[in-house]
């Protein structure tokens, strides 16, 4: 297996980068591409070296897309070139991820049945994960997508997190079919009448953890709004236990929630294994997104999503 890391994307690029693939490559003996500048990228590698890690030099220059008017990294559109060729077998990349978007679908495409790319993120709870669907992609999206987001969804809960039988839910202001504004109410309608997995109905917040639903959908706005605000209410409560003596530290709450161990979140969706870290990532996410991105790949993931597209068993409008 070929792994390419964009090592040029993220706020500790590339030296935390470069830590991460040589930890991973080490323990995992299978081959990373780091793309980007070479005297950047060797200037923070082992000098004894690895034969699991090589460069591939990628001038720095941005490339401007002719589509979306976009500038991309010229690293980040090389990375996932390699996959688009067959040069390596899954990407993963710590750049904005409005970039990672553009660069997923104008290099990658998407497959055939999806009109946009969606992240999931699984979020730790008491028996397992709830996966919130789209985490940050689309900030607007239509009901095709948002019932798409809840196909992907499902699937990935269920081949890689091992959820049976998936339920999935919308995320709204209220539990009755009339809240929500209109495309919210005409994807519950849609979801009520024809969908393969279980629909939960809609799912307000603060159900986010009773095991109501294993999917929660939403557009990309919403979800990244929620998600950064769990990011920042474990931390303060965290700090807070930390700092009076008692609490979570010590009960392995903090090391569910941590990037650093669950690393990055594949975007699903495109034609091909992409894993988008976060920006600050440090060398234990990058690992972490480099053993998801490994993980995902042997698991067949895009492959199973297009399948799920091609045999759908409802209509699309």
């Amino acid at each position: 297996m070929i792994i390419a890391v964009d090592a040029m994307g993220g706020d500790n690029a590339p030296e935390e980068i470069v830590r991460g693939a040589e930890k991973f490559a080490l323990a995992s003996e299978k081959m990373v591409l780091l793309v980007g500048s070479r005297a950047r990228i060797e200037a923070f590698m082992n000098p004894s070296g690895s034969p699991f890690i090589k460069i591939l030099d990628v001038d720095g220059d941005i490339d401007k897309d002719e589509i979306t008017h976009r500038r991309l990294p010229a690293s980040l559109r090389e990375t996932f070139g390699l996959v688009a060729r067959g040069e390596a077998d899954c990407a993963v990349t710590f750049c904005d991820t409005a970039n990672a978007v553009v660069a997923g679908v104008r290099v990658l495409k998407r497959l055939s049945g999806i009109r946009r790319p969606a992240i999931p993120v699984a979020i730790p709870r008491g028996d397992g994960f709830v996966v919130l669907v789209d985490a940050g992609a689309n900030p607007s999206c239509g009901v095709e997508d948002l019932i798409s987001f809840g196909l992907m969804g499902a699937f990935y809960a269920a081949s890689a997190l091992g959820i049976e039988n998936p339920r999935v839910g919308l995320l709204n202001i209220g539990a009755e079919g009339s809240k929500g504004h209109n495309v919210i109410r005409m994807a519950r309608t849609r979801m009520e009448k024809a969908f393969p997995f279980p629909f939960a109905g809609n799912v307000e917040g603060h159900e986010m953890f009773s095991g109501k639903t294993d999917v929660l959908v939403c557009d990309g706005f919403v979800g990244n709004v929620l998600l950064k605000g769990l990011e920042g209410l474990a931390s303060h409560i965290f700090e807070l236990s930390g700092s009076h003596g008692h609490g979570f530290h010590g009960s392995g709450l903090a090391e569910r929630f941590s990037p650093e161990i669950y690393g990055g979140a594949p975007l699903l969706g495109v034609n091909g294994t992409v894993i988008v870290g976060h920006g600050r990532s440090g060398r234990d996410s990058v690992t972490s997104s480099l053993i998801l991105a490994s993980r995902l790949q042997m698991l067949g993931l895009p492959q199973g999503i297009g399948q799920l597209f091609r045999n759908r068993p409802f209509p699309s409008e």
